[in-house]
């Protein structure tokens, strides 16, 4: 998926994520999902085809709060656990995404059971400072 000078490749998609999470060595790993939720891991892959700098650096989330309705129908959520970003281990100030930048990082979220299905999407947010969304389906 494209959307301006960014790209977005989902895979790795698992519905039912909760042996994976309990298995983590993290403190994930201790989180049981709420009530009538589990837990959904996707990879992501982000990569910037822009020929400028992108300044300031980006922030990639999936957005944090249900968005029933908002797409007009019911199987359509967003939620989220976590972030990436561009900013390198150790510093504390992102350099501009350069042409062919990219990050893969897991992402972790909960779903109400019966949304996690591969006929869900979620709103996947990207680049803190202009904000481009993808409509992400989960299969």
């Amino acid at each position: 998926m494209t959307d301006g000078d960014w790209s977005l490749v989902i895979d790795s998609v698992n519905l039912d994520a909760n042996a994976e999470i309990k298995a983590m060595d993290s403190i994930a790993s201790k989180v049981a999902p709420d009530p009538g939720n589990t837990w959904v891991t996707f990879t992501a892959t982000w990569k910037y085809n822009g020929t400028k700098p992108e300044k300031g650096g980006t922030q990639f989330s999936v957005v944090n709060k249900n968005w029933d309705g908002t797409f007009g129908t019911d199987d359509e959520y967003g939620t989220t656990f976590n972030n990436v970003s561009t900013l390198p281990k150790g510093e504390s100030t992102a350099p501009p995404a350069e042409k062919g930048f990219s990050v893969t990082d897991k992402v972790i979220l909960q779903m109400p059971v019966e949304h996690a299905n591969p006929s869900s999407m979620i709103v996947a947010n990207f680049n803190a400072a202009d904000y481009n969304q993808f409509l992400v389906k989960l299969s």
